[in-house]
C-alpha cells in the first residue's frame, strides 16, 4: 500500500516545516503550500488523501475557506481539516457547509492531530 498523501496550507514557516516533519515521520507523503499559487499548483497537479490549511492566511491573500472553494470543484475531494487559532463557532459552521471534514483550534498537540489523521485517512 502506497503512503497516504497530505498537502498542508499554512503561510507560518515554522509551523509548516514544523508540521511536514512530524508527518513525513509518521510515514505519509507531504506536500507544503505557503501561498494560493502555490496550493493551486500541487491541488492540480496531484491527488491528496488529505488536506490540512490554516484558516487565517494573511500574508499569502487568501484563507483556508478559499482553499475549500478550490477544491469543491474537483470531482475527488480530499478530507479537509481547518486549523486555526483564530476560530468562532459562526466560523466553524461556515467551514463545515463549505467541506470541512474536521475544525481543529491551535494550539493542539502535535499528537492528537496525527491521531485524527490517521483515523480519516485509513477510513
Amino acid at each position: 500500500m502506497s503512503a497516504k498523501r497530505i498537502l498542508i496550507v499554512d503561510d507560518n514557516q515554522a509551523l509548516l516545516e514544523l508540521i511536514t516533519n512530524e508527518f513525513t515521520a509518521e510515514g505519509y507523503k507531504v506536500d507544503a503550500a505557503t501561498g494560493r499559487e502555490e496550493a493551486e499548483a500541487l491541488l492540480n497537479h496531484d491527488d491528496y488523501d488529505l488536506v490540512i490549511t490554516d484558516l487565517a492566511l494573511s500574508r499569502c491573500g487568501l484563507s483556508g475557506l478559499d482553499i475549500l472553494e478550490i477544491l469543491a470543484k474537483r470531482q475527488t475531494r480530499p478530507k479537509v481539516i481547518v486549523l486555526t487559532g483564530h476560530g468562532t463557532p459562526e466560523i466553524q459552521k461556515e467551514a463545515c457547509s463549505r467541506g470541512a471534514d474536521a475544525f481543529l483550534k491551535k494550539p493542539m498537540p502535535i499528537a492528537d492531530i496525527v491521531r485524527l489523521i490517521g483515523m480519516m485517512v485509513e477510513v
